[in-house]
């Protein structure tokens, strides 16, 4: 460090002798108190940064920690809804399909497996129904269809005694005509 020498009145002009007594004599400004004040000022900024990272951190965490639950909820929301969806296009199809005529069981697995895109289920379930209700269609057309003999069938109902009174032409057209009921009458 130099001395500032200006501040001595007439130090050009002074023997060594006087400059050395007016350089003892002089007080020079001591910088030190001011060089800690300012090293205290600078350590207690950096502890207070240190302090606002440190809370600015646990913040980020926090809200990291609650976006990463809110993206879960709406996670579980997503998938929620996906099922109610799923489930009500299965129930609207079971319904169109109990419309057709299928059991219940049998519409509810066609409507899952359409519903999930499985169209070999599909097909397989529509191949059971249509074989069943073929089944069905062709016993109740036998129901429906008259027989010889019955009440609304063809054939009247012969007795024996009312057969010998028909003529031999008509007796040979009703053999002809009712082959069964002409057996019955001769015990066949």
């Amino acid at each position: 460090m130099k001395v500032d020498v200006s501040k001595i009145e007439g130090y050009a002009e002074m023997s060594a002798e006087d400059k050395i007594k007016a350089l003892e004599e002089l007080e020079i400004d001591d910088n030190s108190s001011e060089l800690e004040r300012y090293k205290n000022a600078t350590s207690k900024a950096n502890s207070e940064v240190a302090e606002y990272k440190r809370k600015l951190k646990a913040l980020e965490d926090k809200a990291n920690e609650g976006a990463s639950e809110s993206d879960k909820k709406m996670a579980e929301l997503e998938e929620q809804i996906k099922a109610l969806q799923k489930e009500k296009s299965i129930t609207e199809r079971k319904a169109s399909f109990i419309g057709l005529g299928m059991t219940e069981e049998t519409a509810l697995k066609a409507s899952e497996a359409f519903t999930n895109g499985d169209s070999d289920g599909f097909f397989a379930e529509m191949k059971s129904f249509m074989t069943e209700h073929d089944k069905v269609f062709k016993a109740d057309l036998l129901k429906a269809t008259p027989r010889p003999g019955d009440e609304g069938g063809k054939a009247p109902t012969m007795t024996l005694e009312a057969f010998r009174k028909l003529s031999p032409a008509e007796r040979a057209q009703y053999s002809q005509d009712h082959p069964d009921e002409y057996k019955k009458l001769y015990g066949g």
